[in-house]
């Protein structure tokens, strides 16, 4: 009997170390896009990066996406931020802000392997280059991009703005790269001009590839609204953060601060 129990129990063994693995359980992560109003409302002062800095060590987000970032407003928030473990990268548009740089920004827990500064395409009458920034993280085949388009009266640049947008992040999704996109769209969320980010199964019904964190997957574009004075349904939401399909279970809560005419959006994904 003695050798009949070990003979079980070496099968028992065995069976388990031929067992293929589990599945790694899907992982929860935060993720934050926030219009900084750096020097439109803060002239460059270090105050609204103080506060943003607070909020990324309050929630420890994967990504942090940010626009109309001043220069000086970028140093602070990097040596702040750097000592939690985040590598950033700054992506100047123009015009200068006390001095110095000006544009859009990311924030990455994670090493950073390379970044791109986009050129979109733009009208001649505004006088900041609009850009995308995107860098690319060494772990989990990742890219994150950051955006500003152009303002409300300039439909047709934007139109332009989101066809090359969708074109570019779409090239990286299909080299099998997770690709997150967040930024200051200027655009409401059932507007024609941004259907190229949206997946088709939404309503109204898109022509891209992406989910974004405020709309039911594959449901109506909505979202709370982002800036001050909006509505609700989407009425007010300009800001966004968009996940491609190798992200799940998104979720999304906007935050009014008195730093900026923006809110915090924040973000839930796991992956």
């Amino acid at each position: 009997m003695k050798w009949i129990s070990a003979c079980v129990a070496g099968l028992m063994a065995a069976t388990t170390l031929l067992a293929p693995a589990t599945a790694e359980a899907a992982t929860e992560r935060t993720y934050l896009q926030f219009n900084m109003a750096g020097k439109k409302l803060n002239n460059g002062d270090p105050a609204v990066a103080d506060a943003v800095a607070k909020s990324v060590k309050d929630r420890m987000p994967s990504v942090v996406t940010l626009n109309e970032v001043c220069k000086t407003q970028y140093d602070e928030l990097e040596a702040e931020l750097e000592k939690s473990g985040y590598h950033a990268t700054f992506g100047p548009t123009g015009p200068k802000c006390k001095g110095k740089g000006f544009g859009n920004a990311i924030f990455v827990h994670n090493s950073v392997k390379e970044y791109q500064n986009y050129k979109l395409p733009r009208t001649e009458e505004e006088t900041e280059t609009r850009k995308m920034l995107c860098v690319k993280a060494t772990a989990h085949k990742s890219m994150a991009c950051v955006t500003h388009l152009s303002q409300g009266r300039y439909k047709e640049e934007r139109a332009r703005q989101v066809g090359f947008i969708a074109t570019k992040v779409g090239e990286f999704e299909k080299k099998g790269y997770r690709v997150i996109v967040g930024g200051d769209f200027n655009t409401e969320p059932r507007a024609g001009v941004i259907d190229p980010m949206y997946a088709r199964c939404h309503s109204p019904k898109g022509s891209g590839l992406f989910y974004e964190a405020d709309s039911e997957r594959c449901g109506r574009r909505t979202g709370a609204a982002t800036v001050d004075g909006g509505g609700t349904g989407g009425e007010g939401k300009i800001d966004y953060l968009f996940f491609s399909k190798g992200y799940s279970k998104l979720s999304a809560q906007v935050v009014p601060v008195s730093v900026s005419d923006h809110h915090l959006l924040w973000a839930k994904a796991s992956r």
